[in-house]
Formats: C-alpha cells, structure tokens, sequence
C-alpha cells in the first residue's frame, strides 16, 4: 500500500441504510458502484460526517439510538495513522473522537477538512459563488497568498480599529463640545463673579440684611429732612419754636414766669434735635451700602442665568460644573493633538491597505494567467479543445480584507464568451471542475477527495476522458468515485459495490470475475451479457 495521505480503514454502523460496512482502503484510485437506489448516499453520507458536516438524528438507521462512523486516517509519507471517529445519538449526546479521546465537535472538524473534501453534482454550483472562485485563485499562490491575504486582514482590521478610535474620539469630542458649549462664557462669568468667595446663602443673606438696613435708614433720613424742612419751607423744628414762641407769648404774666423753664427746656430741646437731624443729613451716607446692595442683586442675578446655562439647580451644582467644565475644556484643547495623530495614523494605515490590496491585485493577475493555461490544457485533454478557461478580476470599489477584486471565472468558445455558468452545460461544468481540482497546487488538495456522482451527464468518450483526469488527480491526493459511468470505474484501483437487500445496505470490495460482472452491469444493465462481459475484461485490461 502507498503510504501517502489518505484514509487507510472507513466503518460505518447504523448510518442511514447502513448497518454495518467496513471499508480497508489499499489503492488511491477507488470506485463506488451500485444500482440506483442501492444506498451509495448512504456512504456518502458517512463521509460527510466524518468530513464534519452536522449530523441530523434523521441519519441514524431506523430502528437503532446510535449511529458511528471512523476513520483511520494516514498523514504523510511516514505513514503516521490518526483515527477520528463520530457517534451520533437520538439522545442529542453526540461524541466526537481523535485518537481514543473525546473531542469537541469543532476540533474533530478542523482536523477532518485538511484531510477530507466531498465533491458532490452540486459541488458544480461552487463556481457560481464569487467568493469560491476567489478562494481558488488564490490557492494557487500557495504560501505567497497566504501571506499577502493575512497581511491585508491585518493591515484591514487594523486600519478598521484606527478608525474607529478617530470616530470615538471625534464622537466623545462632539458631545463634549456640545454639552459643555457654553462653558467658557460661563468660566469667565463664574470668575468675575469670585465664586469661590462665599456662597449664594451668604449673599441672599447679606442682601437681606442690607435692604433692610437702607430702609431704616431711608426712614430716619425722611425724618431729619421733615424736621429740618429745607428750600422749600419749614420743617417741624421750625413749626414746633414758632409754635413754642407763639405759646410764651400768649401765655398770662402771671404763668410766665413758672412756665418759662419749660419753654426754654423745650426750645432746648428742638435744638437738640436740631443739632442731630443735620448730623444724620450731612454724615450719614447710603452710598456705599446701596452699591453694595447693586453688586450682591447682580450677582445673583448672574449666578441665577448660569444655573441656567449650565443647566443646574444649586449654587454647589454650579461649582461642580466649573471644575468640570475647566477639565473638559482642558482635554478639549489636548484631543485636538491626538485626533490629528489618529488622523495620521489612519492615512498611513489606509495607505498600507492600499498597497497590500493593490500587490495581492497584481498576484492575482499572474496566478490567474497561470490557472488560465492549466485548466484550458485539461479541459482540451476531457474532449473540450474548443474551450478557452479565463480568469477575470473586477474593481470592487472597495476594499475588504480579502482584497479590492472580484473574481469571475469564464468560459470561452465559438466567439461566444461569458461566465462559466452561462456558457458549460451540466457535462461541461463537471469536467471544469475536475480541470480545476487538477490544476490546483498539491498543498491545496486534501488527502482524500470524494466524487459524489461528478460525472453525471458524460458518457462515452468524455466520460473515459474524465476517468483518466480523476486517475491522474489520485497521483496527487487519494480519490473515491462514486460513479454509474463504467468506463471510469474500470479504472480504479479498487472497486467495492453498495447492494440493497430489503432494508440492509451492504458494501463489499470485488475483484476479477466479479469486479468484471459489476463493470458488465454497469454497461448493459445485464451482468450474464456475454458482450458485456467482454467488454467488461476489456475494460480491465486497458483495452476498452
């Protein structure tokens, strides 16, 4: 047995039709045979699951809880053997193993898709999918893609992430600025107003007091200037002597003299009073305590049109608000420096984007020149030597981490051109895809390769055609063909047959007479066809 990478031992249990089948596996090119309804689905579908497709309980045979399917997989030339093995259960309780260890699922995946790929008739809809073609193309740089494409996804999410910082930092500023936009007339303001001398108790408090002091003054001001009268008549100082002479006068002689003490104590007195209401008028100034009174109404009234600039309630809300507006404004005024350094750094990053896309684009020419020439060669080897394979790339008009390209895969032939969807029929389409898997470097090939059916809708010598592509691809990487088409499976180096029996499906390897009996099956429906049987060892032989 070759020791290249491959599976060396496949056994199912209880997997769909499927009871139990075990498959020893010594060539590289094996056929899959059977008559239509016979369950090579079934196998396939063991494949798949050991390929680490999601398993459905709907998969499990009828009749049974678990279903199991292992493989025993061969790594390299050293023939170093892994086995890998799934036990799917109704239960839910799915186990996954590598070696004799359970694993997750995903572990058993990542391991499974270096080593296997299922290739089935709707494989042929890959090529419709701008991603996959991409993919392909780009497999074909090998090492070189892998790192120019890691490269971009790195300088991408880089320069994503840079972005992002600039757009919060802008966003963070643009809230800042707006709630805090009147912050510096309020500061100045607030300054003016030596906020951090008293508080707005105080000077309500002050305020109070003061206006209640300038009206008992105010009073005793009118009252002096009463007394004393002024310019424009008398006061009640004047009044009171007249009234006291006039009173001395009228007074009998006889009573003059007992009376006049205290009359003069009265004139006295008026003097007295006199004296004092001039002293108020000429010393006592309101001018000082009405200023004040003036300072203190328009500070509050200040303070009281910040509270509501800053949208505050109290005094000490105020104060909060200037401390943190000062340290805002602060980091306002330092942002500025850091966001034109973002910015920089986003013009460097989008530039290295730029550049890395911009070489993966010109990669990408040469390796689709390449792949060009490989699949025409091999599609003029399966019976299409009319055809033209292209490679064609697009401007996005952006770039992803991908790259800044569209992929399209076309197909030219008779002057008409277009993708390869359009031109190929479902023929044409199974041999491209098998040109391409041949065209692919060997790293990007797996170490099985499973053809579900590819060659349906070929026949004759496209389909001996093909059987040779796909024996010539086993050179590469291990290959099993499902197949209905004879003159392919004759070329196999081995062949096992799937047979129905009521509900049982059973696979079994044949060899010689009975290999020849399939092979004759397969060609005239008739396994006991003397022609075909002939036609059959024929095939065997190389001569058919």
């Amino acid at each position: 047995m070759k020791t290249e990478g491959g599976i060396a031992e496949f056994s199912v249990l209880n997997i769909a039709g499927i009871e139990t089948a075990r498959l020893r596996i010594l060539g590289r090119f094996i056929a899959v045979t059977g008559e239509s309804g016979a369950g090579k689905s079934s196998l396939v579908r063991a494949l798949e699951f050991l390929a680490g497709k999601r398993a459905q309980t709907s998969s499990i045979r009828h009749g049974s809880e678990e279903g199991e399917v292992w493989g025993q997989f061969i790594d390299g030339t050293e023939a170093s053997e892994t086995l890998a093995g799934r036990v799917i259960s109704r239960s839910g309780r799915n186990r996954n193993y590598l070696g004799e260890q359970s694993v997750p699922f995903s572990r058993l995946r990542d391991f499974a898709e270096k080593r296997i790929g299922i290739q089935s008739q709707f494989s042929q809809l890959d090529l419709l999918e701008p991603r996959r073609q991409r993919d392909l193309l780009d497999s074909c740089g090998k090492e070189e893609a892998f790192s120019l494409r890691t490269r971009l996804s790195r300088d991408f999410e880089k320069a994503i992430r840079m972005e992002r910082d600039l757009a919060s930092l802008q966003e963070k500023r643009r809230h800042v600025e707006k709630n805090f936009q009147d912050a510096e007339t309020i500061l100045e303001t607030a300054r003016g107003l030596r906020l951090d001398e008293g508080n707005e108790a105080e000077w309500r408090n002050e305020l109070s007091a003061l206006e209640s002091f300038l009206a008992h003054r105010r009073k005793l001001h009118e009252f002096a200037s009463r007394f004393l009268g002024g310019i424009s008549g008398q006061g009640m100082g004047d009044e009171m002597q007249q009234w006291a002479r006039t009173m001395a006068e009228l007074v009998p002689q006889a009573e003059k003299d007992t009376l006049a003490p205290s009359f003069e104590n009265f004139l006295k007195g008026l003097q007295e009073m006199e004296n004092l209401s001039r002293v108020v008028l000429s010393k006592e100034s309101l001018a000082d305590a009405e200023e004040r009174r003036d300072f203190l109404e328009y500070r509050l009234g200040t303070l009281k049109k910040l509270k509501r600039l800053a949208r505050v309630e109290t005094f000490e809300e105020l104060a909060a608000y200037c401390d943190q507006a000062e340290e805002k404004l602060r980091w306002v005024q330092a942002s500025s420096a850091e966001i034109e350094s973002l910015q920089g750094s986003c013009r460097a990053a989008r530039k290295n984007v730029w550049e890395t896309a911009m070489a993966l684009r010109e990669r990408r020419r040469h390796w689709g020149m390449d792949l060009e020439k490989k699949v025409t060669a091999h599609l003029a080897d399966l019976a299409m030597e009319s055809f033209r394979f292209g490679v064609e790339l697009s401007d996005l008009g952006k770039i992803r981490p991908t790259g800044a390209d569209e992929v399209e895969f076309t197909l030219s032939s008779g002057g008409q051109k277009g993708s390869v969807i359009d031109v190929a029929s479902g023929g044409e389409l199974s041999r491209i895809l098998l040109a391409l898997q041949v065209s692919l470097p060997d790293g990007q090939l797996p170490g099985t390769l499973v053809f579900d059916e590819v060659e349906a809708g070929l026949g004759g010598r496209s389909a001996l055609l093909s059987g040779f592509k796909l024996r010539e691809l086993s050179g590469r990487c291990q290959v099993i063909l499902v197949t209905h088409e004879a003159v392919i499976a004759a070329q196999a180096d081995q062949h096992f047959v799937v047979r129905r029996d009521g509900e049982t499906t059973t696979v079994s390897e044949v060899t010689g007479e009975s290999r020849a009996i399939e092979i004759a099956r397969m060609l005239s429906g008739d396994p006991d066809s003397p022609k075909a049987l002939d036609h059959a060892f024929a095939l065997l032989a190389g001569k058919g």
